[in-house]
């Protein structure tokens, strides 16, 4: 879901993901997840067997896939062409294990029900989510060529003989978190943001090993709850390398944690994902 998202190291083949990889829908059930919404379950779930039986060995029939554009009919081809294939490891970026323990040891019983009952709360449920790198870089090596398929409703996979795709709805389904337009968040500053003031001064960034350590020794318990949100956000949605820089709007958000269980951070793991899945693994796209 991952963000979550890839990044792309060249010279090793290596990606990271962020939140989670497609193929632990099966495993882990997320129908619970749906709410209110409907249709496209049973589909997901279709396409996530397609997918794991693609990376086992399924040939392609290219020369049979294509796709209208206008009055024109053309082939779309995949961005690694099969005699280009090469062997590689994705890593997961997201500190969902230690992240999701981390705050159930800081959290009071009171803190950890409100966190529960929040926009993140059924997300505690992947504490055990295992990865399976193998399944993920198959799947990368049989992205389609942006070149010869629209991108438009979500980056396109060729599985079998089929076009599939990984869309924003397939995205929200699994996750369970908000999708809609992004609101305005001022900059923090010492000024307008308690949370910077008091833990982060007069720093202009603040990393991810920076966070973690003021979680940790916080000892006032509106800031704990409210620097847990944006822990949990940053380590566990948008996973990324604990030197890497936060967006520090997110602490000016979470002064407020009403308006921040109303932000879509659906959309904004989505987006991250989708972006770097489209460039991963090939350096045409960066």
């Amino acid at each position: 879901m991952v963000s979550g998202f890839l990044r792309n190291w060249f010279g090793c083949s290596e990606i990271g993901f962020g939140f989670m990889g497609f193929y632990e829908l099966e495993r882990l059930g997320f129908v619970h997840w749906v709410g209110d919404m409907k249709g496209s379950i049973e589909e997901l779930y279709v396409t996530v067997t397609e997918l794991q039986s693609a990376v086992t060995g399924l040939d392609y029939k290219l020369g049979s896939i294509s796709e209208k554009q206008g009055k024109m009919v053309s082939p779309i081809k995949l961005m690694i062409g099969e005699e280009e294939k090469f062997q590689g490891k994705a890593l997961a970026l997201s500190h969902t294990k230690s992240a999701i323990s981390t705050i159930k040891q800081k959290f009071s019983e009171q803190q950890l029900q409100t966190f529960e009952e929040s926009c993140f709360g059924h997300l505690l449920l992947i504490e055990d989510l295992k990865w399976t790198s193998p399944i993920v870089h198959g799947l990368l090596l049989r992205k389609a060529d942006p070149k010869t398929v629209s991108q438009v409703n979500g980056i396109k996979f060729i599985v079998g003989n089929k076009v599939i795709q990984f869309t924003p709805q397939q995205f929200c389904i699994v996750t369970g978190l908000r999708f809609g337009n992004l609101p305005f968040i001022p900059i923090p500053s010492n000024e307008n943001c308690s949370l910077k003031r008091k833990y982060f001064g007069n720093n202009k960034t603040v990393s991810l090993l920076e966070l973690e350590k003021s979680f940790h020794d916080c000892a006032d318990a509106d800031d704990v709850l409210k620097l847990g949100f944006v822990y949990f956000a940053v380590f566990v949605l948008l996973g990324s390398e604990k030197h890497v820089h936060i967006d520090m709007r997110y602490l000016k958000l979470a002064e407020d944690l009403e308006e921040f269980g109303k932000y879509p951070w659906g959309a904004v793991c989505y987006a991250k994902t989708n972006t770097l899945l489209l460039r991963a693994l090939c350096a045409d796209y960066q």
